[in-house]
């Protein structure tokens, strides 16, 4: 389970409810807005939320259930997953089931903090997808210009 460890200025996050989709949402659960509801962020997905809500069966489509946001500012906990390889600065993935990480590269967990029982990490912008360096008013291949 994912938990929020501190918060820069030492605040509390405010509690939200907020509609969902066909989700069990634990608690702990990173969750990102699919559609206007909310979705169990994976891989490298960015997570906006963190679920405060429990349940054992999937939540009807539009159900509400309480959040707190997830900021930048903030600093997560998490068990350390078995065979973690990642060290302070990496920036790792969401595990498929939104509650725990990986040590797979290309993330939105930048770990602080890591041993064998718990890693700490902050939620970072993923980096945007590389950008063409086509030159302007270079013609691209293929293109006819007018």
């Amino acid at each position: 389970m994912i938990t929020i460890h501190t918060t820069d200025d030492g605040r509390t996050p405010a509690f939200l409810r907020l509609p969902c989709g066909e989700i069990t949402p634990k608690s702990g659960m990173l969750l990102k807005v699919v559609e206007g509801k909310l979705a169990v962020a994976t891989a490298d997905d960015e997570p906006t939320y963190i679920s405060v809500t429990e349940r054992e069966t999937a939540c009807a489509d539009g159900e509400e259930i309480t959040v707190t946001r997830v900021g930048y500012d903030m600093t997560l906990i998490t068990e350390t997953p078995e065979n973690f390889l990642a060290v302070t600065g990496d920036k790792v993935q969401i595990g498929d089931d939104g509650v725990t990480i990986t040590d797979q590269a290309g993330g939105p967990c930048e770990i602080v903090t890591t041993d064998d029982e718990r890693t700490t990490f902050r939620i970072v912008p993923v980096e945007a997808s590389a950008v063409s360096e086509e030159t302007p008013g270079e013609e691209t291949p293929g293109e006819e210009t007018t």
